[in-house]
This record gives structure tokens, sequence and C-alpha cells, in this order.
């Protein structure tokens, strides 16, 4: 309804302009694109910046697509059928060359507002207009440079986990991959990482290995070390075969296992054995760099906390979305001065006040991807840099 509204209202925005399809249909689509932007702000969290213009060169391919492919198919026309269908794989065309576009947050989107009416108001064209509204946001979609040292990075990818380890040399371990395949992907493209070295598959819930589904398509995988007795069916036999299909080593590490991934020391502390519940069959792992250690501890509960025992860690991936489903003494016994939770909307009552509660009595401070967007957590400073969008508090922690 909203976009409606806005092809109604824009259609004839500048239209006085020649070639005038054109200037409609920009019109149409930029209006359209305004008209719906609070709600994908609300919902989503961003907006595409370069919308306006990808459905420019999408519209007349549906147009044809759906007329021509229609009148083929009740005259029974083939060749006008397959018209209609290499049309509408044109539209797709698009949208895959779309996916990866910049994304916009509040902060972006309220500058190209600005930008853009106040560039108007200056008597400027609307191309004009549209170029300073870009370039006044550049900062805010062009990726970032590489990191100062070592980092760990809780993606803000809803309610699911997404941890991406890099260092300055380009290192790159991913720990699961959320809920959502575009959302990784564009958490990926706007760090410019195509080479993963290390691939954790914690455990097999949608929540966490949903979004590497087509992971090999934009980025190699040399390596994947997956949950002990992971299924080979539904969404995690997917990557698996896709992993296979590109040629990634793929193990199933034990209780010791270790390895050095560039500046990152790696420790499998569980699953201690198999389990009924396949949260606390998460592999559990320590991340260790610059002498601060993580403990990433994927969705395991009482059971397998109390089984792995105490473990020191700096800093903590809260099990389960901060579930009360974790064991008080456990967490309050780590010791970490961080601790992540990583959660987005839900009806499940997570993150628990409970936990929360237990890590603050503890000296930790609390962060959430909710709340604070995707957390980086630089080891080199035994401390943690929160950072909502593209705006980044750091202090230092003792």
């Amino acid at each position: 309804v909203a976009a409606t509204a806005g092809v109604l209202a824009g259609a004839g925005l500048w239209s006085h302009r020649h070639p005038r399809w054109v200037w409609t249909a920009l019109g149409a689509t930029a209006s359209a694109q305004a008209a719906v932007a609070p709600l994908l702000l609300i919902h989503f969290g961003s907006i595409p910046l370069l919308a306006p213009p990808a459905n420019l060169v999408a519209a007349p391919l549906v147009a044809l697509s759906t007329s021509v492919g229609g009148i083929g198919v009740v005259a029974g026309l083939e060749p006008l059928t397959a018209i209609g269908v290499a049309a509408a794989d044109l539209v797709l065309g698009v949208a895959r060359a779309g996916r990866d576009l910049p994304q916009l947050g509040w902060a972006g989107a309220l500058s190209v507002a600005g930008a853009g009416l106040l560039a108007l108001r200056r008597g400027m064209r609307p191309l004009v207009a549209i170029g300073a509204a870009a370039a006044l946001t550049a900062w805010v979609v062009v990726p970032g440079l590489p990191p100062g040292g070592p980092e760990m990075i809780v993606l803000d990818v809803g309610q699911g986990d997404a941890i991406l380890l890099r260092d300055p040399a380009g290192t790159a371990v991913l720990f699961d991959g959320g809920p959502d395949p575009g959302v990784l992907r564009r958490a990926l493209a706007s760090r410019r990482i195509d080479r993963i070295d290390l691939l954790v598959m914690t455990h097999e819930h949608a929540d966490h290995l949903t979004g590497l589904v087509g992971i090999t398509r934009y980025a190699s995988v040399a390596r994947a070390w997956v949950a002990p007795g992971l299924a080979e069916d539904g969404v995690a036999g997917e990557v698996l075969a896709e992993l296979r299909t590109a040629g990634t080593l793929i193990e199933a590490p034990r209780v010791g296992w270790s390895a050095s991934v560039g500046s990152f020391s790696l420790e499998v502390l569980g699953p201690r054995r198999r389990y009924a519940s396949p949260n606390d069959g998460s592999l559990v792992m320590t991340v260790t760099a610059r002498g601060a250690t993580a403990l990433l501890a994927g969705d395991i509960e009482v059971i397998a906390q109390r089984e792995i025992g105490p473990v020191h860690a700096d800093i903590l991936k809260v099990p389960h979305q901060g579930a009360a489903t974790s064991d008080p003494e456990w967490l309050g016994a780590l010791g970490a001065s961080v601790a992540v939770i990583s959660v987005g909307p839900n009806d499940y009552g997570h993150p628990s006040e409970a936990v929360i509660a237990v890590l603050e009595s503890g000296g930790a401070e609390v962060l959430r991807t909710d709340r604070d967007g995707d957390v980086t957590v630089r080891f080199d400073q035994v401390g943690a840099a929160a950072v909502a969008g593209h705006t980044t508090a750091l202090r230092w922690l003792p």
C-alpha cells in the first residue's frame, strides 16, 4: 500500500523532463522507495541505496514478461511464452546483481534524504541532488579498512549466531552464519571478505546455519569444522554438500583439538559426548589472541556447561541468545569482562533478565546485537569496541 501510494505521488514529479518515460519511471520508483523506507528500516534495519535504478531497469522487463508471456500462455504460442520466461530470468538477474549493493541504516537514510532535499531546495537538478546525496553518504557504504589488530565481530544477524574473526593479515574465521543468507553475504561483502580460512558449524539449528546456504558462490572456504554427528539432511546437509562440491576440507574435531589460524589460537572444549539436545552438542571453543581469550559457547545449556566445567574467558559469546537455559554458577565463574548476546526480535523472552543480571554482577559489560548492532571486540586491547552501525565507542578495560 505504501509503495503504491509512493508511485501515485511520484509518477508526475519529473514527467516534464525528457526522455519523459525515463523520468516518469525514475520519479515513481524513487517515490515508492521513499514511501516504504520507514517500514524497511523498522522491520529489517536497512534499505537498499540503489533500489530506484535497479527497479528502473527491472520495470520494463516485468511488463514484457507478464504481457508477452501471458499472451503466449493463453494463446498456446510457445515462442511468446519463451520470450516471457527470458524476460523473467533477466528480472532475476537484476535482483541477483543488486543483492549485494550497499544498504543504508537509519543514519545513512537520513543523510541521503537530507542531502537530497538540501540540493533540491538550492535549485539543483534532480540527478545532481541524487549524486550529492550519494556522495555525502559514501562513508556509510564504503567498506572499512582492515582491522588494526585481531578482532571478533558478533554480527547483527537477528535471532541467531554469526561470529567473524579477522586480523590485519586478512585471516577470516567464521562461526555459523545466522538465519539469513542475504544478511551474511552483505556482512562479508562490506568487509571485502571473499575467502574463509576456517568455517565452524557449531550445531544443526537453522538460526545458525541457514545463512551459510550459497556461501561458496561468493567466498571460498578452505577448511570447515563441524559438530560431531551433524545431520546430513535439512539445511546442514545442504551446506555440507555445497562445501564438498567446492573442495572444502571438512573435519569433525574432538575435545582437545587445537589449531592456529592467522593470529588466532583455537582449542575445542566440547561437546564432551553425544547429547539428546542439539544445543548441548554444540562445538565449544576458546579463541586466544594477543593474550586475551574468548569463549564461543554455541548454544550449550546446563548439562553441557557443567560437564565442560570451569573456564576462564575475558570475552564471552553468551550461549543460546541469552536464554534462561544456562547455569548461573557456570556463567558467573567465567570472569568475563565483556559478554556479547547475539539476539534479535523474538517471542521466546531472549535474553533472560536473570542471565544479564548474573553477567553484570560478575563485572561483565553486556552488549546485545539487537540494540548495539555488530559488536566488535579487539583482542589486543583486552576490551571491547561496540559498533552500532558505523559509530564506534571504545572503552579500555583492565
